[in-house]
């Protein structure tokens, strides 16, 4: 996953930022809570270093550029990697060169790793198919809500016995958070959270 889809931000979910999460989302607080911390669970991570295997070169190299702020150009984006039509060098003659002296010095640079702050960890900026987000979290959280006993809220007293609240006057009924609130709700956390790349340290 590249820094261009990973942002930084905090790994606990603050009360006023999950109620308004709640609220817009139609889902109770710790409805909120919950898929939070299973996000954070399933894809927080406190630095930026390969894992598995390590890497080549070329990675090395792309991932640096990415993750660093250049003079006069900033930060790149991904078109500043597009290959030459030779496919060993790069078509962005800046980054080619860039590329050049890297090969030239022999420097072995490690895989840049981002700073970040205590409480905080690198997650992907969208929860898609594509990054496990829907088989993990689809169908896991669950809105239990409580109803009034259609066949007791008319009666003085609740029916010993009945078959819907078994004499309590109400029953609950719990409602799976479908995916697009669930999205939904990392998205309104993702945009007020979220640290701008610019005052990241690499």
């Amino acid at each position: 996953m590249t820094t261009n889809q990973t942002i930084s931000f905090p790994r606990e979910l603050s009360d006023e930022l999950g109620e308004l999460i709640a609220e817009k989302a139609r889902v109770c607080g710790g409805g909120a809570f919950d898929i939070w911390e299973a996000i954070c669970e399933q894809f927080g991570t406190s630095d930026l270093r390969p894992r598995g295997n390590p890497e080549g070169k070329r990675e090395y190299f792309e991932k640096w550029v990415m993750a660093t702020k250049h003079p006069v150009f900033g930060f790149l984006d991904g078109r500043s990697l597009a290959r030459s039509d030779d496919r060993t060098g790069y078509a962005d003659e800046y980054v080619q060169g860039l590329w050049v002296a890297y090969l030239e010095f022999g420097a072995e640079q490690p895989a840049p790793v981002a700073v970040v702050p205590d409480g905080y960890c690198i997650m992907p900026r969208q929860l898609t198919a594509e990054n496990g987000a829907k088989a993990l979290l689809l169908g896991e959280f669950k809105l239990l809500v409580t109803k009034e006993c259609p066949e007791c809220c008319e009666l003085e007293e609740p029916v010993e016995g009945c078959s819907i609240c078994d004499g309590e006057g109400e029953y609950g009924q719990k409602h799976t958070i479908p995916w697009d609130q669930i999205k939904f709700i990392y998205s309104k956390a993702v945009s007020g959270l979220a640290m701008k790349a610019e005052s990241a340290k690499t």
